[in-house]
């Protein structure tokens, strides 16, 4: 047997379908092959990946790439690129639904698997085949799901892989699927490739503290031809909003708030960004309003422990010492009730808040309220 017919029977089996057989044939005969025939076969390579896939030996693939030398780079066959694509999805997918039922050859490492689709990304930044362009869109959207649950995402990952992708490739197309709501089922629209692209990214961009290319690619969203879904375009004018803080524009800010956001979102946090650029603008009054606002809407008090350090650092500059040490109060309940860390400053002053010490979370909470009653 030389090496066209080892291909020819591989990639027979694989397109019957019959991947085990397929691997198989490859393990009991690889050893009659010229290993450097076999590095050379992309076809080979190729159908041996997508068989190990179909299969869920997502670990194997990663081995068996380092064992016959195959590297994900811009000239890299578009076989080997396509189904490597659609592996690191399915393993990702994996990951996602089985992530501690995964072992032996099925497992395989977050930390690993996250570095390998950023080399996937930058390999394909300019190879434009459809079926690579859907591995992307797929893998854009298992790791938004991924991403969006973690208490703290992988901020540099998300950058890393998405700043290597083209959006302009990405599939516009929204799908349908199923969820429960109450017990009964419901059909909802769920986001494209291309709006979990921004919403995502531009996201990411504002954490990093990157906040002029945050402010263009939200304003190269709103020119990309796409459908939002569940008030993305009021979210991406908000997060324009919050960029803008960070550039210190603070009237820019108040101004895509109160016009683009507020008509349509009055959640608390909105309220806390619009009490920021009072205060920064040095005009405390009215800073205070919307921080009445934002402890007013609904939401956990345990939330909003950053908001009350905002109100308690206006009462400061005020040297409006009680109301101040009220907030204080309220914020070392919440703190202490739910486990937390102690915020240093706080605990500096918390030899000053004696009159509160039996008081409950809501009965402070009532009473900073009434505070900021007649402001």
């Amino acid at each position: 047997m030389d090496i066209k017919e080892f291909s020819r029977n591989i990639e027979q089996l694989t397109h019957n379908g019959q991947y085990a057989e397929a691997l198989q044939f490859f393990k009991e005969n690889k050893h009659r092959m010229n290993k450097i025939e076999i590095e050379k076969d992309d076809t080979v390579l190729a159908n041996a990946i997508r068989c190990m896939t179909e299969r869920g030996f997502y670990h194997s693939v990663l081995v068996f790439m380092e064992k016959y030398n195959i590297h994900i780079e811009p000239q890299t066959s578009r076989a080997i690129l396509q189904n490597y694509g659609w592996s690191l999805y399915f393993a990702y997918r994996a990951l996602i639904n089985h992530q501690f039922s995964m072992t032996d050859f099925y497992k395989i490492d977050e930390a690993i698997l996250q570095n390998r689709i950023v080399q996937f990304s930058q390999a394909t930044k300019e190879r434009t085949t459809r079926s690579i362009e859907k591995a992307k869109d797929l893998l854009i959207n298992v790791i938004v799901k991924r991403e969006i649950k973690k208490l703290k995402p992988d901020y540099d990952f998300i950058l890393d892989f998405l700043e290597n992708i083209n959006p302009k490739l990405l599939d516009t197309k929204s799908f349908e699927t199923t969820i429960k709501i109450k017990g009964k089922s419901k059909r909802v629209e769920l986001q494209s490739a291309r709006e979990n692209y921004y919403m995502i990214y531009t996201k990411a961009l504002l954490h990093e503290e990157k906040a002029d290319l945050c402010v263009e690619k939200i304003e190269e969203a709103f020119g990309a031809g796409i459908k939002f879904h569940f008030y993305g375009d009021v979210w991406l004018k908000y997060l324009m909003a919050q960029a803008e803080v960070a550039r210190w524009n603070f009237d820019k800010a108040i101004k895509l708030i109160n016009e683009e956001v507020l008509p349509k979102k009055q959640d608390w946090f909105i309220y806390q960004t619009l009490m920021i650029c009072y205060r920064n603008k040095c005009e405390p009054r009215i800073a205070l309003r919307y921080a009445k606002k934002a402890l007013e809407q609904r939401g956990e008090l345990k939330y909003k422990t950053k908001l009350l350090s905002w109100l308690a650092n206006i009462y400061s500059e005020m040297r409006e010492r009680e109301k101040e040490l009220r907030v204080i109060a309220l914020s070392l309940k919440i703190r202490a009730d739910q486990g937390w860390k102690e915020n240093l400053i706080f605990e500096i002053r918390k030899n000053e808040i004696d009159n509160y010490t039996n008081s409950s979370i809501g009965e402070m909470y009532k009473l900073v309220l009434k505070d900021l009653d007649n402001i």
